[in-house]
């Protein structure tokens, strides 16, 4: 099922508007030690916005700079005017048991970066008004699609018009992407504007950082049982599931 974690970035103000702060901010980012650390190798570090279960939609390491690198996080800074000093509002909602994560997230900033990241840890539907209003510099951010198509990854989160689009991230090449999948019926051509509107939003401008891919576990016994899979909702495909001779 298309799960993603991602830091959300005010794209519009503030130190995180310039793409070079954005490409620091990630390179800064240990995903690997966080996932091990911080929750026992459940989640997958992510390396684009659409995930594996989108099949072909998916591309491996279309975010260039998901990997860490402090070196290249630090040049990245210096250009992108995200100085030692500089503060940062980390925005998250502290009644949903993100507290190690933000925590993590602070102490490798501050370590690798020289920033200073101040925790804004509020209610749930504070941070959403916070959200709204662009009261951030990075905040806490998942998304879960209603539908599995690659437009209910897309055009929410990086749309310029879109009310989920939190980060206020507008690039109007992107936007006439969005509109061609929408409206375009030939399948080849749909993947193509889908890959083309990640390729720009993500690898390019790094509208959002993508962190982890939510990983799920189900546990039968294939002794007995066959047939058994999971559809994109991560639903048994009961109708499939039989005992085995």
């Amino acid at each position: 099922m298309f799960a993603i974690n991602y830091i959300l970035v005010n794209n519009a103000t503030g130190p995180m508007a310039n793409p070079d702060a954005r490409r620091a901010v990630s390179l800064a980012i240990d995903r690997k030690a966080i996932s091990e650390g911080v929750f026992q190798g459940s989640l997958t570090p992510a390396s684009s916005l659409v995930s594996p279960p989108f099949g072909e939609f998916y591309t491996a390491e279309v975010c260039g700079e998901c990997t860490f690198d402090v070196a290249k996080a630090k040049d990245l800074a210096a250009k992108g005017g995200l100085t030692p000093g500089t503060h940062l509002r980390l925005l998250y909602n502290n009644d949903g048991g993100h507290e190690a994560l933000v925590q993590a997230w602070k102490d490798q900033l501050e370590r690798n970066l020289g920033v200073v990241v101040d925790l804004d840890g509020v209610p749930f539907a504070e941070q959403v008004t916070k959200r709204d209003n662009g009261e951030f510099d990075i905040a806490r951010a998942a998304w879960i699609v209603d539908y599995p198509t690659v437009e209910s990854v897309l055009s929410p989160l990086l749309f310029s018009k879109s009310a989920d689009n939190d980060g206020k991230y507008n690039n109007p090449q992107v936007d006439t992407l969005i509109n061609q999948l929408r409206a375009q019926k030939n399948d080849d051509e749909r993947l193509k504007a889908a890959k083309e509107a990640e390729r720009i939003a993500v690898g390019q401008d790094q509208a959002l950082v993508p962190t982890f891919y939510r990983t799920q576990y189900r546990v039968f016994d294939s002794r007995k049982w066959t047939g058994v899979s999971l559809d994109f909702f991560e639903n048994a495909t009961v109708a499939d599931i039989s005992l085995k001779a």
